[in-house]
């Protein structure tokens, strides 16, 4: 209900949301002393209307409840419809207006609802530390809850590409304000990391964690990489992440491709360009175009049934996607730029020139006689070492303030 505050507790509904608690388990610490830790997740996350968006943080929630009990406090100005739930939490869903205000009344309706906010946060159980993720629009309320409950802040920060919070100074001076308070940043990437540094930002500590990747739904396949001769290309069809370049690129190639074919799933602006293309261009026997919307068990089956990933984004603050192709045991030709650097290793695949063509042609000629070189389980261990749920919980209860751990 709008204005309200609601506590729900429901087993076994799909995903999870925006602000959160954890409580540390006694039978796990036989100490048996206990933590509640909130957590501020961001704008973007699981509900019936935007079922992707932020799906990731279920995978942040997963390492948290491995050694706290989680709360999740969901704080949006706007109605986006039942946020999505999991049995590893409990939630604490609130909005303020059924509807989104007018354009120029945006900002006010911003401030309204900060406001209400922040009285209904009150109302929940005083935790030990507040874990905020993304500080561009929860910023604010984190920080001031924080210094209400005198405790230590933590932000883990995702936004990509950072220009869209550098280029605008009003929202750069608030996101300064709150990544300077903090006890610990935590951008994803290294990055991302000297971006905000070179926007003038100066944190307290910051710790480079990157995200955790679900490998019990990312399983091993069973098959060898060379069962079905097929390209994959899975993710936004929007230009920076690389979709019709892939697709272009695959036509230059396919000579020295026998038998190989090209599969592009999702959904996004480039998507009639695709279809468009691969008329034009007669590919219809050499390229699956699926588009739409796909659930992670879904993306399971596309890495299942590939020989390699393509993956030529522009910039990411991380990206994910890879990581959880490669915890399959699938190799990727991967972006050479930006975030994915930091879990690349010439054992799970190469790398490339996301902005050239000829070089995702190369590339693809390259994997293709390569293939049989990569070790399916070799790589799968590289992500399970180093994202792996388990690996990113330890990592992630090193890096809060000393005066919680």
């Amino acid at each position: 209900m709008a204005g309200n505050l609601e506590s729900r507790h429901r087993p076994g509904a799909g995903g999870l949301p925006a602000c959160a608690y954890y409580q540390r388990k006694p039978a796990q610490y036989p100490h048996g002393y206990r933590h509640r830790l909130p957590a501020h997740y961001h704008e973007m996350y699981p509900s019936e209307d935007h079922p992707n968006a932020g799906v990731f943080m279920q995978d942040q929630v997963r390492a948290l409840s491995s050694f706290a009990e989680t709360f999740v406090f969901n704080a949006n100005p706007y109605n986006r419809g039942a946020y999505r739930q999991t049995d590893m939490a409990r939630f604490y869903d609130f909005h303020l207006f059924e509807k989104r205000w007018p354009g120029p009344f945006n900002a006010l309706a911003y401030a309204v609802w900060e406001r209400q906010a922040l009285r209904v946060a009150k109302r929940i159980p005083k935790p030990d530390l507040i874990h905020l993720h993304g500080a561009a629009l929860r910023g604010g309320l984190a920080a001031k809850l924080a210094a209400y409950w005198g405790v230590p802040l933590a932000v883990t920060e995702h936004t990509g590409p950072w220009s869209t919070i550098s280029d605008r100074p009003y929202i750069l001076r608030r996101v300064k304000k709150v990544m300077e308070a903090a006890d610990c940043l935590m951008p994803v990437s290294r990055h991302l990391a000297g971006e905000i540094t070179a926007s003038g930002i100066r944190p307290k500590r910051t710790e480079v964690l990157g995200n955790p990747v679900n490998t019990e739904l990312f399983s091993l396949r069973s098959t060898p990489l060379t069962a079905r001769k097929n390209i994959l290309y899975l993710g936004r069809l929007d230009d920076f992440k690389g979709a019709l370049r892939t697709l272009r690129a695959f036509a230059k190639a396919a000579e020295q491709l026998p038998g190989y074919t090209l599969t592009i799933a999702g959904e996004g602006e480039e998507a009639s360009g695709i279809r468009a293309f691969i008329e034009t261009h007669s590919l219809e026997g050499r390229v699956e175009f699926h588009e739409g919307f796909f659930f992670r068990e879904q993306m399971l089956e596309y890495f299942h049934a590939a020989s390699f990933l393509v993956f030529p984004s522009l910039h990411e603050s991380f990206g994910l996607v890879p990581l959880e192709a490669m915890s399959t045991g699938l190799p990727v030709l991967l972006t050479d730029r930006t975030g994915p650097r930091d879990f690349f290793d010439p054992m799970v695949g190469m790398q490339v020139d996301p902005e050239s063509e000829e070089a995702i042609a190369e590339g693809m000629r390259a994997m293709a006689g390569r293939i049989n070189e990569f070790e399916p389980v070799s790589i799968r261990q590289h992500v399970v070492d180093g994202w792996g749920v388990e690996r990113y919980a330890e990592k992630l209860k090193k890096s809060y303030p000393k005066r919680v751990n």
